[in-house]
């Protein structure tokens, strides 16, 4: 890449909206030490690379609420499995 990658090329670097082979050309570009667009995408590294803080639970009626949605999803992700293997059956 003899060229900068643009600001938005950099941001959908971080967030791994490039395709694998633009990714590799920012990624070398980047190896060999390009001090500009270091600077320009550090801001955006520090957010990306922050470790995630999890919300502490207030108490059994928060958890009893989590786990009702993880159910809820379990129970679409069953739903949906049968409701697609059942497509399939029937295309063959």
């Amino acid at each position: 890449m003899d060229e900068h990658p643009s600001s938005k090329v950099l941001e959908s670097f971080l967030s791994g909206g490039l395709d694998p082979a633009e990714q590799r050309r920012v990624l070398k570009h980047l190896l060999h030490g390009c001090g500009a667009c270091a600077r320009e995408i550090s801001p955006l590294t520090e957010i990306a690379l922050r470790p995630r803080q999890m919300p502490p639970m207030a108490g059994p009626e928060a958890e009893a609420k989590y786990d009702a949605a993880i159910e809820r999803a379990f129970a679409a992700v069953r739903l949906h499995g049968r409701q697609r293997s059942i497509a399939r059956r029937a295309t063959r």
